[in-house]
Formats: structure tokens, sequence, C-alpha cells
């Protein structure tokens, strides 16, 4: 038991020492580990690239005519 426990004890300081995160139990979310970013700022990324990806764009040929309504030729 003593050898196991020192191995134990050795697999985790090296990882440790090399900033190495193995999350377990997989139910915890842990958002303020090493290495990783702010929740906020990850969901702000993702907002912002979503509305730029739907924002409504036209192309020359959809320019609106006369009456206001984009011609379809």
């Amino acid at each position: 038991m003593v050898v196991r426990h020192e191995a134990i004890c050795t697999v985790k300081r090296v990882l440790e020492e090399n900033d190495i995160l193995i999350p377990f139990p997989i139910r915890t979310l842990d958002f303020n580990s090493k290495g990783s970013d702010n929740l906020n700022n990850m969901l702000e990324k993702q907002e912002a690239t979503l509305e730029t990806e739907s924002s409504p764009t036209r192309s020359s040929g959809d320019q609106p005519d006369a009456d206001g309504e984009a011609s379809d030729e």
C-alpha cells in the first residue's frame, strides 16, 4: 500500500508541476482552472460571433428599386 500511495503522490505532483488538469469526477465543472477562459468571456465571444454571422448582408444584385423592394433579376 505504501508503494501505491507514493506512486499516486508522484503522479499528482508531476501533473501539477506541468499544469495538467485531469477533471474527475466528470460531473464537476471548473471554469476557472489554469489555462482556461472565464465563462462570461466565452459566452460574450460566442454571442458576438453569432450576431456577426446572422446579420443580413445584401449582395450587389439585391439593391432596392424605385418602389423600395429588392429586384429578383
